[in-house]
């Protein structure tokens, strides 16, 4: 059986897609992607709050989706995990 495997953007490890949390950008915005539409670029994330700072420390999401974050991102992240 095939399990996908994508690429955390703060520890650069990969994981089972079902671990990971998903961002995608809206109007030009960095948002977590929570109706899991495929649809569009994307990035993942660890659900674990070391990783979750590591990316907002880095700017992961801003630089790999080439916007801004929303306002509290990386908080809300923390509060869905």
């Amino acid at each position: 059986m095939h399990i996908p495997l994508r690429m955390c953007i703060a520890c650069r490890e990969h994981k089972p897609k079902q671990e990971l949390l998903r961002l995608k950008t809206a109007d030009g915005i960095v948002v977590p992607d929570t109706d899991k539409v495929p649809f569009g670029r994307g990035v993942y994330i660890c659900k674990s709050e070391a990783c979750i700072r590591l990316a907002e420390k880095k700017r992961a999401a801003s630089r790999h989706l080439k916007a801004q974050p929303c306002e509290g991102l990386y908080r809300l992240l923390e509060d869905m995990i």
